[in-house]
C-alpha cells in the first residue's frame, strides 16, 4: 500500500511539474515560472483557475491535466478503501 501511496505522489509532483512548465512556455498570463506552478497546482489538487486562458494549447493542456489529476485522486480513494477493507 506504501510503494503504490509512493507512486501516485511522485506522478501527481511530476504531473505538476510537467504542466507548469507547459504553462510557463505557452500561457501569456503566466508572469513568470511561480504563476505556473500556482495554476498547475490549482489544477492538480483540483481547485480549479480563476481566469479562462486564451491560448488553445494551454486550454488543451489544463483539460489533461485535470482529468489526469482525477484519475489520481480516484485511484487513491480505491486503494485506501481496498486498503482499509483488507485491516
Amino acid at each position: 500500500m506504501f510503494k503504490i501511496l509512493t507512486t501516485l505522489l511522485l506522478i501527481t509532483i511530476t504531473s505538476t511539474l510537467i504542466f507548469a512548465f507547459i504553462y510557463y512556455q505557452h500561457d501569456n498570463n503566466c508572469k513568470g515560472f511561480l504563476d505556473a506552478l500556482y495554476t498547475s497546482a490549482m489544477i492538480q489538487t483540483l481547485v480549479g483557475i480563476q481566469n479562462e486562458p486564451a491560448s488553445r494549447i494551454t486550454k488543451f493542456s489544463m483539460i489533461f491535466q485535470s482529468l489526469i489529476s482525477y484519475l489520481i485522486t480516484a485511484h487513491i480513494i480505491i486503494f485506501s478503501h481496498v486498503y482499509i477493507k483488507s485491516i
